[in-house]
């Protein structure tokens, strides 16, 4: 739990409330299980139990993963990635990761595009609107 805190830990900081809600919701929730953060001595004792974290990390709500994988600091992505493959393929989700990714993705790159045809729309509206009536 010590290595994959770390990784996490940013999105209680998030700017998105959304996020930083299940984030917290998440968090709390492990905690209340009485999940030991031990290091891995302590994990390795303890092989028998649930893993809450890995289980809401390839749970049919993706929403946990697609927020660490917003948050992830560039340095540690492929570190991040090889982790979230393993485990969401063993859990057979990780198709439904690559969908839910892509559609963000595709909306955010629409998003942005939109933006910038009405910025230009705009200009090329304030501009006809200066120049003079002849």
């Amino acid at each position: 739990m010590d290595v994959g805190l770390k990784h996490c830990l940013t999105l209680g900081y998030h700017e998105d409330p959304l996020l930083r809600s299940a984030f917290l919701q998440l968090t709390s929730s492990i905690l209340r299980t009485a999940t030991p953060f031990g290091g891995l001595d302590s994990q390795l004792a303890q092989n028998n139990q649930p893993k809450p974290f890995l289980d809401a990390l390839t749970s049919d709500n993706l929403a946990f993963a697609v927020a660490i994988c917003e948050v992830c600091p560039l340095p540690e992505v492929d570190e991040m990635l090889a982790l979230l493959f393993r485990n969401m393929e063993a859990k057979g989700t990780l198709m439904n990761l690559v969908k839910v990714m892509i559609e963000k993705e595709v909306a955010q790159t629409r998003e942005y595009l939109l933006s910038m045809l009405s910025d230009a729309d705009e200009q090329n509206t304030s501009r006809s609107c200066s120049e003079p009536i002849r």
